[in-house]
């Protein structure tokens, strides 16, 4: 077991690891001025600034050499958003209500020019539309698997930044009253996350 010094926001952690050999584990802080998710529902779009977290998993090499992973995406969206809907609803959601989390990773890459992919991932939603006392809970949408295409690398002293996008495409059905109502949900998202590359201490 190592100790490992850690620097986040300002503050210095020592903590005990187990080390898995030729790994980094490096958890990111999402940029929020560089990163937005625009929603799109039944053909009305809006978009909102996220905030959150990313584990980016590294094993080999420098940070921009060897095989990556995404572990973990945690994306808030920090504004609220309003939609037309058919049959003249109104809908909306709630400021930091709505999130996209990484459930299930697809498998590591092989980082090739400062970037790599990551393909088969599976996601989730979570969070409510809400239209004329009707709620749409995204958690029940059921999403194929999402590729992060050319995720980039980079670090600048022990400072790593990863950025990436996605979009998610999917038609479900919603009842208003009686009634069946299909709805196409169009979700393409950017990222960008920086995080410390830990440095180990001596035992």
């Amino acid at each position: 077991m190592k100790r490992l010094l850690i620097l986040f926001s300002g503050l210095v952690l020592t903590v005990a690891l187990v080390s898995r050999c030729g790994a980094d584990i490096i958890p990111l802080t999402v940029d929020t001025n560089s990163s937005n998710v625009n929603l799109s529902v039944a053909g009305s779009a809006d978009q909102s600034a996220v905030s959150g977290t990313v584990m980016f998993d590294h094993v080999d090499g420098s940070a921009t050499s060897g095989n990556a992973q995404l572990t973990a995406l945690d994306l808030t969206l920090d504004d609220a958003l309003t939609f037309a809907l058919p049959l003249g609803l109104a809908g909306s959601t709630t400021a930091g209500d709505v999130m996209v989390s990484l459930v299930t990773p697809g498998a590591p890459g092989t980082i090739s020019g400062g970037t790599f992919n990551q393909l088969q991932n599976l996601v989730a939603l979570d969070g409510d539309i809400v239209a004329a006392g009707m709620t749409i809970d995204l958690s029940t949408v059921a999403l194929a698997p999402v590729d992060f295409n050319n995720i980039s690398v980079a670090q600048t002293g022990n400072v790593v930044t990863v950025g990436g996008s996605f979009e998610i495409n999917e038609t479900f059905e919603v009842l208003v009253g009686i009634f069946p109502l299909e709805i196409n949900l169009i979700g393409t998202g950017q990222f960008e996350a920086s995080g410390i590359k830990a440095e180990a201490i001596p035992e």
